[in-house]
């Protein structure tokens, strides 16, 4: 399981002690409500910036995807030595190959990952408030006389 959770660059760099967050036992929701609300907001702001880096990173490897395919038909095919006639087919498996494509690829990947990563961290601990919730109200269910009715007076005598 996750332990930290560290978001941000430089100055703008925050970690979270999400292992602190798992552990902790709350007795009622008012002490879950002390905490677990404002992660949940910093984690929905963070969230936000992974979609954004996804969409920004998208749009760079369709970028360097349709570079790399005018650079590849316009002569670089033949000089990068690849060999063959440049058919659409062979130009498509060569686009994936440019270094800059590649780059680009990897910093899509990374972009969803942390998205993923910040997503799960977010259900999980949105989960854990409402366990809270559902705990408190099961206990004060339990320890509540429950009253009688006159119906169920009536089927027991």
């Amino acid at each position: 399981m996750l332990k930290t959770l560290t978001m941000g660059q430089g100055k703008f760099q925050e970690t979270v002690d999400l292992e602190a967050i798992w552990r902790a036992e709350y007795d009622n929701v008012a002490e879950a409500a002390e905490t677990l609300p404002g992660l949940i907001s910093w984690l929905c702001y963070w969230k936000a910036d992974c979609i954004e880096k996804v969409e920004r990173s998208k749009r760079l490897y369709d970028e360097a995807e349709a570079e790399a395919y005018f650079e590849l038909r316009g002569g670089q095919f033949e000089t990068d030595g690849f060999a063959g006639k440049p058919t659409e087919e062979a130009l498509k498996k060569a686009v994936v190959l440019r270094p800059s494509v590649r780059g680009a690829a990897q910093v899509l990947e990374k972009a969803m990952n942390e998205k993923e990563v910040v997503n799960g961290v977010l259900l999980a601990i949105q989960a854990k408030l409402d366990l809270v919730r559902t705990t408190e109200a099961t206990k004060r269910r339990i320890q509540e006389p429950t009253p009688v009715r006159d119906e169920d007076v009536e089927r027991a005598g």
